[in-house]
């Protein structure tokens, strides 16, 4: 399949708009067309042992969810092991995309998978993911109360404004105009009315949200159906990930016997995501110490996995919809070399 129609295929499932603004995801190195996608090699982080594994395996293209560029690059040389990860898969002519963020927020992503394990919930996203775009053209809707309807006739030319609609108003006197305005129309629109006197104080702006997206967003807030103690809480997060040790930190005044009806996760970093977050428990990858002692101070419970144990599971879900979406026209296999480096001895 051409490389084209991969990443098509791959923006389907989830846009990189609903990336953070600080990610950078997407097609991160594309080899000189036509390139043509035979095999498709999905890792959680592509070091140099990694990157060897999808050589040998002869990967046309790697997934690598956390992105092999994120900070700016000046030069491409032998002299670091991410310069040197680049300059070999351009080598090789091997594509490189990463979606990280947009994993994160999409439905059914990563940190739905995360909490799939926890038992059955309703789930839902701790941070609402929203619209690039307004529903309608600008992101005002300005009002007023037209005699003479004039000065709709002039807006009409005005740039940035668009779809007038007149209606009758109650007293029958006068009419009301709506229109949308743009963050540039408005100010001329406001310009042209302000002019009129018996216009000016009937002026009414309602500043448009963008919809939010269902279902999508950082992190996750799942309620338990029936709750469960801290104890068998834990035991199911170890279960899921298939890890024989996890970190825990009770909070204030509870013990391993503690109810947990709602528990709050975010795969990988989950400091800035769960700040402030009311739940019983908190399961992540990593949080800073301090993030740790607010939360147990607050009466939550902290879970730590290490930061890729809690995202590198995904890759099996992802590679069976990938098997589907490209109706065995892409060969895809996860890498087997990938881990996380923090062990429990």
């Amino acid at each position: 399949m051409d490389l084209k129609n991969v990443v098509k295929k791959l923006n389907r499932f989830a846009p990189t708009t609903l990336a953070e603004d600080w990610d950078n995801v997407g097609l991160l190195v594309e080899p000189t067309p036509p390139h043509k996608v035979n095999t498709l090699f999905l890792t959680n982080d592509l070091t140099e042992e990694v990157l060897e594994e999808a050589v040998t395996k002869n990967a046309d293209m790697i997934l690598a969810y956390h992105p092999p560029i994120f900070s700016a690059m000046k030069r491409l040389t032998m002299r670091t092991e991410k310069e040197r990860i680049i300059v070999k898969a351009i080598e090789k002519r091997i594509a490189i995309y990463s979606p990280h963020t947009s994993y994160d927020a999409v439905d059914g992503g990563v940190n739905d998978w995360l909490a799939s394990g926890l038992g059955e919930a309703k789930v839902d996203p701790l941070h609402q993911t929203y619209s690039t775009c307004y529903p309608t053209p600008g992101g005002y809707k300005l009002e007023f109360l037209d005699c003479e309807q004039g000065l709709t006739h002039t807006l009409k030319s005005v740039p940035g404004v668009s779809d007038i609609m007149l209606s009758v108003n109650d007293n029958m006197v006068r009419m009301r105009a709506s229109m949308n305005c743009t963050t540039s129309g408005l100010p001329r629109a406001l310009e042209i009315l302000n002019k009129n006197e018996d216009v000016k104080g009937t002026i009414q702006i309602t500043q448009l949200m963008k919809p939010p997206i269902p279902h999508t967003g950082m992190g996750r807030l799942c309620t338990l159906k029936e709750p469960i103690n801290l104890k068998q809480s834990l035991e199911r997060v170890k279960k899921h990930l298939n890890l024989p040790h996890v970190q825990l930190a009770v909070g204030k005044e509870k013990s391993l016997d503690s109810p947990v009806k709602t528990i709050a996760v975010c795969a990988g970093s989950g400091s800035t995501v769960l700040r402030g977050s009311l739940a019983d428990l908190y399961v992540t990858g990593e949080m800073s110490h301090h993030e740790v002692l607010a939360a147990v101070a607050q009466g939550t419970s902290v879970i730590l996995c290490n930061h890729s144990n809690t995202e590198r599971g995904y890759l099996q879900v992802i590679r069976n919809k990938f098997d589907e979406q490209f109706e065995g026209k892409v060969k895809v296999i996860v890498s087997e070399v990938d881990e996380d480096p923090l062990k429990v001895f």
